[in-house]
């Protein structure tokens, strides 16, 4: 009989295929592995899409914003060219009248006494005429207006005496109405209780004379001096 252990059946081999053993082993050991990388991959490329998505829009949002900060700037820095423009063109003619000005004002005349006497007009500059005039004119002012406001405080001070006076009467005419209506009532009081004293007295004065009589008439009785009939 042949020996089983020395058939070439059941011969070890020297290389084994490493792709099938590792197939066999992943589907042995883990099978779900291959579909959990799936799901892994494809949640991987969902937040990729979206972190992607997301930043064009971000992209957009800052263009959209640059491109409205630059049309403001670009607008402000054309009004403002524009008003330079204005500006120089309108330089010239403001520098010539200011010259003109000053040229016409430096000197002013004052005290005009002096053209009808003949005499050369007095002239001083003009910061020296305006101050003169400013202290002048101050003072002038000033008295004006201490007199007007001492005006202002005498109506014032009328005006509240007045309204002071007519409250006072009007006080005083409500006090002598409350003093009138108060003395009436009392007056009033006074004669009810003069009546009501009056007619107790009466009815005391005609209970004493009933009791006189009644007395009399008892001593009478008692002395026998009473006439009967």
């Amino acid at each position: 009989m042949e020996d089983i252990n020395k058939s070439d059946s059941f011969k070890k081999p020297d290389v084994f295929p490493t792709e099938e053993v590792n197939s066999f082993k992943e589907a042995v050991i883990n099978p779900d592995r291959q579909e959990l990388e799936v799901k892994f991959q494809g949640m991987k490329d969902l937040f990729t899409s979206i972190i992607s998505e997301n930043r064009k829009d971000y992209e957009k949002q800052l263009a959209e914003v640059k491109s409205l900060f630059s049309t403001v700037i670009e607008e402000n820095r054309r009004q403002m060219q524009l008003q330079m423009q204005d500006i120089y063109k309108a330089l010239p003619r403001l520098l010539a009248e200011a010259e003109k000005f000053r040229r016409q004002e430096e000197y002013i005349t004052i005290n005009d006494e002096d053209s009808i006497s003949g005499v050369t007009k007095a002239k001083m500059t003009k910061l020296g005429a305006i101050k003169e005039f400013i202290i002048g004119k101050d003072a002038k002012d000033l008295r004006s207006k201490v007199e007007k406001l001492y005006e202002e405080i005498d109506e014032a001070i009328s005006n509240d005496q007045n309204h002071l006076n007519a409250v006072v009467e009007e006080v005083y005419a409500r006090l002598n109405k409350m003093e009138k209506r108060i003395s009436d009532e009392l007056e009033k009081a006074q004669n009810e209780f003069k009546a009501e004293m009056n007619e107790v007295a009466f009815l005391q004065a005609n209970k004493a004379e009933t009791y006189r009589i009644l007395r009399q008439t008892s001593e009478q009785l008692r002395l026998g001096k009473l006439e009967t009939k």
